[in-house]
């Protein structure tokens, strides 16, 4: 019989070959699929709610591959950036953070009282309105001359205004200068900013990069080192293995000589 056919006169259909054991055939010889599986020979698998249209579905193994901001067997279901940061619960896409903690994703600290309505919260500090001071920004403190608190011992007064000492900032000077992610503890902290150390980037230093781009002479690793194509060496590949040849011959000298910069 012809692949596909069998018996004893090669007219009966093999169902398991032509509908890949996932159906049977109708009396048009067609495969009528069963349940999660389709294509002609039925052996395409279907993705539970086609995915909730928020992703993409492997038809080999029937499984979702969610979109961004979507999860769940069927992608169907919202979630929150950072999974709430382990602060908070995620309802609808949205973080509910556990008390102290702040933000769309609850990685910042809170501060004591929501600073009164009285200021603003920088990872668990207070930076208060003017004439507002304490912790929580509670306490009404009319302007007087001189600059407020004395700076808290962080700074120097003049003419009535703070210059903060390096690492402190605000009206008074008792507000820590605060970096995304402290840097990642690849980088300093200047003025707000992340100055990262090479190697990395980003706001909070926690890309991988490679020093130069490797000059275009090599390939950054995935630990942020160039690996240099031949004849280039230096950590960012930008140095060139001196090269000399004989007067119609190849090589270094050809034994017989020291190869030198010809600019030297």
């Amino acid at each position: 019989c012809d692949q596909g056919f069998l018996g004893a006169g090669c007219d009966q259909v093999d169902v398991v070959l032509k509908c890949s054991n996932h159906g049977t055939v109708d009396e048009n010889g067609d495969c009528v699929c069963s349940l999660w599986y389709t294509g002609p020979d039925c052996s395409l698998v279907l993705c539970m709610n086609n995915c909730s249209d928020h992703g993409a579905c492997d038809t080999s193994s029937g499984k979702c591959y969610c979109d961004a901001s979507w999860g769940g067997a069927d992608c169907s279901k919202r979630t929150c950036m950072s999974n709430c940061s382990g602060h908070g619960n995620c309802f609808g896409g949205e973080c509910v953070c556990q008390e102290g903690y702040g933000g769309v994703d609850c990685a910042m600290l809170g501060c004591p009282n929501d600073c009164s309505g009285h200021g603003a919260c920088f990872n668990g500090t207070c930076a208060c309105d003017l004439e507002w001071v304490l912790e929580d920004c509670s306490l009404f403190e009319p302007i007087v001359v001189g600059c407020p608190g004395n700076c808290t011992g962080r700074g120097t007064c003049m003419n009535n205004t703070c210059l903060c000492d390096m690492g402190w900032q605000g009206r008074d000077c008792a507000l820590p200068v605060w970096c995304p992610g402290n840097c990642t503890g690849h980088g300093v902290c200047v003025n707000s900013t992340c100055s990262c150390d090479v190697g990395y980037f980003g706001a909070d230093c926690g890309g991988v990069g490679c020093f130069n781009n490797c000059t275009g002479f090599g390939t950054c690793t995935a630990n942020g080192t160039c690996a240099c194509d031949a004849g280039r060496f230096g950590a960012d590949c930008s140095l060139a293995e001196l090269q000399c040849t004989g007067v119609g011959m190849t090589g270094n000298c050809s034994g017989h000589g020291s190869c030198i910069d010809a600019g030297e």
